[in-house]
């Protein structure tokens, strides 16, 4: 098959070339065809013997011809139709003609009729859109005019007329603007014989006022390229020196005339402006941030000519080289950390977001004390990146930590970021302290859920029933402080909070972070940290010494309720079959003078709860673990079926497995690979510090051997 292909395509190929030679390709456009084929050697022949072609187009005549000499073409009016060494014609005027092709003695010819048919030529002033053009005084216009006829542009000659003197002026194919004002432009054109009747175009021309602004900046002596103004507020800072000043040259030239300006800016507050001379000012910034100044001239007709020139005033920016304390209820002190007492801010940023500042105090900073994100302060002498910002909200003192903490004063619910920056050694009194209240929805809520960051100051107090801080709820956080507490003599006073209302709860984890708490006595019912152990309770390197206690009876079991940390922790209890459990104790450590649980309860229907440390064990007898366990903190234990029951039933009874009362107890233990979590309870802290002589920042320190 593919053979047989190839040698059509030889034959065709072959046989093409021997009726070919010589001649030339066309299209008939309307001619007569002669029907000749192979040509005798010596005798010529056309393909097309006559045309009826319409101005402007093409036809190609095909020449058959079987001799070797030349094809010659020629065209008896080449007003009319011209032809080329190839047959093809092209139409150049209106009338008949004859092409002729001639070889060898012979000759053949083509009659040529050419017309402009049914069409109309049309004329066209090009690129002028909807026939309307403006021009300012002085220009000059050169418009391009044309004929349009049968889907080509041909050349015309033109004339042109105008409805009023003196607007525009015509010379040498163009338009002059000479005044303002508005007139109709008729072109004329003659083409082919056709007369202005049908070769006319009218289009409306608008001269207006040829203004031009004319401005030139130099910042700090040098001539800036641009048009637009940038300096800085200051000339140096942080040992870099800054483009400060700009002097703007400004004038409008009007049809030729030029014409000083005067200047105004846009935003005064950012801009002193100083006039210089007419048209030029200089220009010393004031503020930061972006404004236009214009520049103006009013005409003797009252006509006002502007234009405004883009200012941006910044302010350099240096990385500051420590910690700045932000305190969001104070004002700043500016004077101290940019060094000068004439500083004054211009701008915050925190983040992506713009802070409001006013007499030197900043609104809307996210506190989160060592954590908060950086900010940038920027003033009148130079600007600063804060990347290491310690934020909060209220520095408590010796004068105002107890009207501050008291619950029912002022906001119920004590939010924000608290600090000491200096030790409280004496003692603050609050055994008034109230206690704290929680009902969901409820309007007269009273608790602390805010960050109390001691920053490794002392805070003394004396204490009762509801503590320092009456009741931690909802996210509270106790960090950074060593506590001495001096307790009352009334029953079940504590150290930091009640949390009576709130203990079991499950809303948001209490945290005690770096905290150490020593006590100056310690009676029957007094706990170092809470009366109630908030249910989802988180301490990490609590560090606790109880003074006091050997005033106190040896610990006879649970009904005594003597414990060092907490009165009442159920947490255990209420985790045990509870997802929501998030509590969890790491790198605790208690010194108590002798021995005693770490939470010890009386509860209703006589059962009884007790806690204590994983290094008490050998304080309980035989027992063992229940399988309610949880991470960092609680190991479920029950009294083994050998063992004395008496043993455990001292310390702990509860319904468990069945109707009869059990003995158990928790101990605060952690998984086996957990080593620093759960509590251990050492009797001075002479014995804890062979362990360890440090607890976060806190030293064990006690001269007892």
């Amino acid at each position: 098959m593919k053979k047989f292909i190839l040698f059509i395509t030889i034959a065709l190929s072959a046989l093409s070339m021997a009726l070919c030679v010589g001649c030339a390709k066309g299209n008939d456009s309307g001619g007569k065809k002669d029907n000749a084929k192979d040509s005798e050697s010596g005798r010529i022949s056309l393909s097309v013997t006559s045309a009826d072609m319409i101005f402007g187009d093409k036809l190609d005549i095909i020449c058959f011809y079987g001799g070797n000499d030349t094809v010659k073409w020629t065209s008896s009016d080449e007003s009319v139709a011209t032809v080329d060494n190839d047959g093809s014609v092209s139409t150049v005027g209106i009338g008949d003609c004859e092409i002729t092709a001639k070889a060898d003695g012979g000759s053949a010819t083509c009659a040529v009729s050419v017309s402009m048919g049914d069409y109309l030529p049309e004329l066209k002033v090009l690129h002028i859109k909807d026939d309307e053009l403006v021009l300012r005084v002085g220009d000059n216009f050169e418009p391009e005019v044309k004929v349009l006829f049968n889907k080509v542009y041909y050349d015309c000659e033109i004339g042109i007329t105008t409805s009023k003197d003196g607007v525009i002026g015509y010379a040498d194919g163009k338009i002059a603007a000479k005044t303002e004002g508005e007139v109709s432009v008729t072109f004329t054109g003659e083409w082919q014989n056709f007369t202005a009747d049908r070769l006319n175009k009218e289009i409306r021309i608008k001269v207006i006022e040829n203004v031009e602004y004319n401005n030139k900046i130099v910042i700090n002596g040098d001539a800036v390229d641009s048009s637009a103004v940038e300096i800085s507020v200051v000339a140096e800072w942080q040992g870099e020196t800054y483009p400060n000043v700009a002097e703007v040259d400004s004038s409008v030239t009007i049809n030729g005339s030029d014409y000083a300006c005067e200047f105004t800016a846009e935003n005064e507050d950012l801009l002193n402006l100083e006039k210089i001379a007419d048209g030029k000012v200089k220009i010393v910034a004031n503020g930061i941030g972006d404004t236009f100044l214009t520049a103006k001239y009013v005409g003797e007709n009252g006509r006002v000519y502007s234009t405004r020139i883009a200012v941006t005033v910044y302010c350099p920016t240096a990385v500051y080289d420590g910690q700045l304390d932000f305190c969001a209820s104070k004002p700043i002190d500016v004077a101290s950390v940019f060094g000068t007492q004439y500083a004054r801010i211009l701008s915050v940023t925190q983040g992506n977001k713009t802070l409001k500042s006013e007499m030197n105090y900043i609104e809307g900073v996210k506190i989160a004390g060592d954590e908060t994100e950086p900010m940038t302060i920027l003033t009148n002498v130079g600007g600063y990146v804060f990347e290491n910002v310690f934020g909060y909200d209220v520095e408590l003192t010796k004068d105002n930590i107890f009207e501050t903490l008291l619950l029912g004063r002022g906001d119920l619910i004590k939010k924000g970021y608290y600090i000491l920056n200096s030790d409280i050694t004496e003692a603050i009194d609050f055994t008034s302290q109230a206690k704290c209240a929680y009902k969901d929805g409820d309007a007269g809520n009273t608790y602390f859920c805010g960050t109390f960051d001691g920053r490794g100051h002392i805070f003394s107090a004396k204490v009762g029933e509801n503590g320092v801080f009456g009741g931690l709820f909802n996210g509270a956080v106790i960090k950074n402080t060593e506590f001495i507490f001096e307790f009352s003599d009334k029953s079940s006073s504590c150290g930091l909070a009640n949390n009576e209302a709130t203990f079991n709860h499950q809303k948001g984890a209490v945290k005690l972070n770096n905290i150490a708490v020593k006590t100056k006595n310690y009676y029957l019912n007094s706990y170092a940290l809470f009366a109630y152990c908030n249910f989802n309770l988180e301490m990490q390197d609590v560090y606790v010494n109880i003074s006091g206690t050997e005033k106190l009876p040896d610990y006879t079991g649970v009904t005594t309720e003597m414990a060092a940390l907490f009165h009442y922790d159920l947490t255990a209890t209420m985790a045990s079959n509870d997802g929501k459990f998030k509590g969890g104790f790491r790198n605790i450590f208690v010194v108590t003078g002798k021995f005693m649980p770490m939470a010890c309860s009386k509860w209703y229907g006589g059962y009884t709860y007790v806690s204590y440390a994983k290094n008490d064990e050998a304080h309980l007898g035989n027992f063992k673990p229940t399988g309610y366990d949880h991470l960092y903190t609680y190991c479920h234990v029950v009294a083994d079926e050998d063992n004395d029951p008496q043993t455990l039933a001292y310390y702990g009874t509860l319904l468990y497995g069945g109707s009869a009362p059990r003995p158990f107890a928790w101990i605060f233990k952690a998984r086996a690979d957990i080593t620093d979590g759960g509590i251990e309870r050492y009797d001075t802290a002479f014995e804890l510090s062979k362990k360890t002589d440090k607890i976060g920042d806190w030293n064990v320190t006690n001269n007892e051997k």
